[in-house]
């Protein structure tokens, strides 16, 4: 049975991560936006990243803080941490989202070459050895 006393635990150790993510979240959207996003208004682009943000935070606290061996109780350790993961998160969405907005005309061939040639370990299309 759920005591009084377990669920406002419960809630704190869900809310309060949920939180520090979203403002982790919208301290890096208010000043990095993805253009196209930019096109549909900040309102939206707050939205979006505020949603992520917490959504993930929300998500992925609790295993970022065990991998990390951080205890669960102690809530200014997970609440930075959810800080970090809002703000991890939402720079890799408007990284995704500038990356496919600067592609968008390129052929999808095209946007894979590019890729390929860049990661490492792979030798540019010029120095090659064809077969």
């Amino acid at each position: 049975m759920i005591t009084e006393s377990g669920l406002s635990a419960w809630l704190l150790a869900k809310v309060a991560p949920t939180i520090a993510a979203l403002f982790g979240g919208l301290s890096l959207v208010l000043f990095w936006t993805p253009a196209k996003l930019m096109e549909k208004g900040k309102v939206v682009s707050i939205f979006l990243a505020g949603a992520l943000s917490a959504t993930f935070g929300f998500a992925f606290t609790g295993l970022a803080a065990s991998w990390a061996g951080i205890d669960q109780s102690q809530l200014d350790y997970v609440v930075g941490l959810a800080w970090c993961l809002g703000f991890v998160s939402t720079a890799i969405f408007n990284w995704v989202a500038n990356f496919i907005s600067r592609r968008s005309e390129h052929d999808v061939l095209d946007v894979y070459v590019e890729v390929k040639n860049k990661l490492p370990g792979s030798l540019p299309a010029s120095k090659r050895i064809k077969k």
